[in-house]
């Protein structure tokens, strides 16, 4: 599941945003934060509906900002503290987001993504970073680690269920990788 916390200075631009949304999804995927929050859950699917029906929205002068993360969080939190900072008016994926966090020293999405990685055992953490390593693929990593292909399936999955972030998405496979990379240069 992927969750796209938007946010608008203006809290009736957010009741727009949720009634294009239950238009679009036929569905109730909207929960409501507070006055300036709102967090669309959706399939990863859907977000190029999602991103098309902000878009629309953002032509038609609602003043929205939208930010594409993987669960409701931690990290989505910091990321969205992040993204309040610099992004006005777009939407942005956690990525980058985090390479801006590295570019401008600061640390709100990395710590918050530190603290997920290190509460992980180092099987999990193993197991994403040689995934990631094989640029996905299962077989190239089960062979790195010595283990039968259906045991590394196995682990892949119970490390994504531990860490809630789906690495097999490019996006989120993609922030992971940064985050080994930025782990081994501490």
């Amino acid at each position: 599941m992927m969750c796209a916390w938007v946010s608008s200075p203006h809290s009736h631009h957010l009741d727009e945003m949720i009634k294009a949304t239950y238009t679009l999804f036929d569905e109730d995927v909207c929960d409501r934060l507070d006055a300036h929050h709102l967090c669309v859950i959706a399939d990863i699917s859907a977000l190029d509906l999602l991103t098309s029906l902000f878009a629309t929205l953002q032509s038609q002068g609602l003043h929205l900002r939208m930010v594409i993360g993987y669960a409701y969080d931690a990290v989505l939190k910091a990321g969205v503290m992040s993204a309040g900072e610099v992004y006005d008016h777009q939407w942005v994926h956690l990525y980058q987001l985090f390479l801006h966090e590295l570019k401008h020293s600061q640390h709100h999405l990395i710590d918050a993504l530190k603290l997920k990685m290190e509460a992980l055992d180092h099987d999990d953490r193993l197991t994403l970073k040689t995934y990631l390593d094989y640029h996905g693929n299962a077989i190239l990593a089960s062979d790195a680690l010595y283990v039968h292909r259906n045991t590394f399936n196995y682990r892949l999955n119970k490390a994504i269920e531990h860490s809630g972030i789906d690495v097999r998405i490019h996006p989120y496979g993609l922030l992971i990788t940064l985050y080994f990379a930025y782990d081994q240069l501490r």
